[in-house]
């Protein structure tokens, strides 16, 4: 992965767990890295030891997004403050979940990564929590 890929908050796959991204930092000697909480201490990995999470239906169902029957496609309504904005992802073409979000934001993009849906709700000011 590289720095301009990453968000605080973000989900990535550390070496041996997935963690949640703290902070992003340049440190003398060791370039860009991700900072994650352990035992209420940052302690920073170089980004390029870092590996992103795919996307997959058990997260998207576990995320509040609904199956269509029969077909790799789940949709659903996602609340921004009071309003609720329709979200819809299906699998497509070269293993890429296509992305559409609408009433609003008018957002569409293909992606394979958690951190990427993770990157799209926020842009569209979905403020989500990502299960996973």
């Amino acid at each position: 992965m590289k720095a301009n890929e990453l968000m605080i908050g973000d989900w990535v796959m550390f070496p041996n767990s997935i963690e949640k991204v703290q902070e992003v930092a340049y440190i003398e000697g060791k370039g860009y890295c991700a900072s994650f909480a352990a035992s209420a201490t940052l302690f920073p990995i170089p980004i390029d030891k870092l590996k992103p999470i795919p996307l997959t239906t058990e997260i998207l169902e576990k995320s509040g997004l609904e199956h269509n029957k029969g077909e790799m496609y789940y949709h659903g309504k996602l609340m921004y403050h009071h309003e609720s904005k329709y979200v819809s992802i299906c699998y497509g073409a070269n293993n890429y979940w296509h992305l559409h979000i609408n009433n609003g934001c008018d957002f569409s993009k293909a992606i394979k990564y958690v951190h990427e849906l993770q990157h799209a709700l926020k842009l569209c000011g979905i403020e989500k929590t990502i299960k996973l």
